[in-house]
């Protein structure tokens, strides 16, 4: 019995150092991960030098992608304006967030410098047609201050700079970098639902009026309270463009659709709009405003950032602009509620 014992005894003793040494090879492995990943050697040095930390010397970024590029270019006022929209200004917090992403871009590891690997990493050159993302850095000259092949997998970026052959990790997402219209100042408007009284339309030739009731809600003059009607009152406060374009480039003819809206505070906002000539076009809104009294400043604010373009919007969006007169008098159904408005105090112009 004795023997069975520690013979049983010997086993488990066995099995422990077999679990013992699997744990300790693990931890091996788990350290040697960390710092050599996928034979990457370990590095820490800047991925665009010639910043340094600094931006105040750039007069120019150039993107290039295999679908097309754009860029920003700085001012003699220190304003950037993105030439690919005309010269629309972009957004200046969020062009100086993109500048500082780069400026921080720390390459961490290096990953290969075989040509043959350039493409899966999402470093091929662009201008052949692989999906890299070149980007350029100008300086006052208009020269190119510093340049490298980007390459995105997920949220890992690759980086193959331009004075070598090398493919690094970096240390860091650039999301701005792969959306240029976030880049673009397109907050042109902010409308909250309490602040509109009423809506005029115009849609295909059929005219109609929205009003807002003593319950805070809509109904159509002379209709009904109706789902397409509380839509239709309350898109301009949905206004959120997706991109932009000058209006004489992409509205041939007259609109479609000429939606009016008054708000509380004396701001008259119109936005005409014109359905897309090509499939998959939704159509452009051209946005003007109007205001006497307190709400004059407001109204020249936004016709001087809005004069002369034309916006996209998201086509469920754009579609409330355009809501025919038979759906907005049509009634609702009485088993579907309607959203109320609350009745609050006159606002003002929009902030």
């Amino acid at each position: 019995m004795s023997g069975v014992l520690d013979r049983r005894r010997g086993q488990l003793a066995g099995v422990a150092l077999a679990v013992c040494a699997g744990m300790m090879a693990l931890a091996g492995a788990s350290v040697w991960l960390q710092q050599v990943r996928g034979g990457e050697q370990v590095i820490a040095r800047p991925a665009f030098p010639a910043l340094d930390g600094r931006t105040a010397g750039l007069t120019g970024i150039r993107v290039l992608r295999p679908e097309g590029g754009w860029s920003l270019v700085r001012g003699a006022d220190g304003r950037w304006t993105m030439p690919e929209r005309a010269g629309f200004p972009a957004a200046q917090d969020a062009v100086e967030q993109l500048l500082a992403d780069l400026a921080r871009l720390q390459l961490v590891a290096e990953r290969t410098a075989d040509p043959g690997q350039y493409v899966r990493l999402g470093v091929g050159e662009p201008r052949e047609g692989a999906d890299g993302t070149l980007v350029q850095l100008i300086g006052p000259q208009g020269t190119a201050l510093d340049g490298a092949i980007i390459g995105r997998r997920g949220t890992t970026i690759y980086l193959r700079r331009a004075d070598g052959p090398t493919v690094y990790r970096a240390d860091r997402d650039l999301p701005l970098l792969f959306q240029p219209v976030s880049l673009l100042d397109l907050g042109v408007l902010d409308v909250s639902p309490e602040q509109i009284a009423s809506v005029e339309a115009t849609v295909d030739g059929a005219a109609y009026a929205i009003l807002r009731r003593p319950d805070g809600g809509f109904a159509p003059e002379g209709g009904p309270p109706s789902a397409a009607a509380t839509a239709a009152a309350l898109a301009i406060s949905r206004w959120r463009p997706l991109d932009v374009a000058p209006a004489d480039a992409v509205t041939a003819g007259g609109p479609a659709a000429v939606h009016v809206t008054r708000l509380r505070g004396g701001l008259v906002l119109t936005v005409r709009v014109w359905r897309g000539g090509q499939a998959g076009d939704p159509g452009w809104a051209v946005l003007t405003a109007e205001g006497a009294g307190p709400a004059a400043g407001e109204a020249a604010r936004i016709n001087g950032r809005a004069g002369g373009w034309a916006f996209r919007l998201a086509p469920y969006d754009l579609a409330d602009f355009m809501l025919p007169r038979a759906s907005v008098m049509e009634p609702v159904a009485a088993d579907v509620a309607m959203p109320v408005q609350p009745e609050t105090e006159a606002d003002g112009p929009v902030p």
